[in-house]
């Protein structure tokens, strides 16, 4: 099986959950300026919340992968406020023909820290790699 991981962090937050997800899963994490250039069963995606909406950078990058070449997407998110991007990412892949997994992830920003949320992060990963 082929795993992928891809993040965009501003702050910070999105790479931490993106570090987390990617010990628990045994995977390199890569910055969406890595492009997803081979077949792929599950790809891992995050970015941040600014405004109410996932950032430009990470919807560019979405619109750069190719359709035929992932399975399934998981969406992660990090924000001040709340997952709302996490329906807009989904909403993206869907319209390329990508299945989005109904598990997903969210974290407050100033949260990611905490080991209740850590916890949770490891469990997001887990509940993907067994789906």
């Amino acid at each position: 099986m082929n795993i992928a991981l891809r993040y965009y962090s501003r702050s910070g937050n999105t790479k931490k959950v993106a570090d987390i997800i990617s010990e628990e899963i045994a995977i390199r994490p890569y910055t969406i300026e890595t492009p997803i250039d081979e077949n792929i069963d599950k790809l891992f995606i995050g970015g941040a919340i600014y405004a109410g909406n996932f950032s430009k950078k990470l919807r560019n990058y979405i619109d750069t992968i190719p359709s035929d070449l992932v399975k399934k997407v998981y969406i992660f998110s990090t924000s001040g406020f709340n997952k709302n991007s996490n329906y807009k990412m989904k909403e993206e892949f869907m319209k390329k023909g990508i299945e989005v997994s109904e598990i997903d992830f969210f974290c407050k920003g100033r949260k990611v820290n905490e080991k209740e949320e850590i916890n949770q992060m490891k469990e997001f990963a887990k509940k993907a790699m067994e789906e």
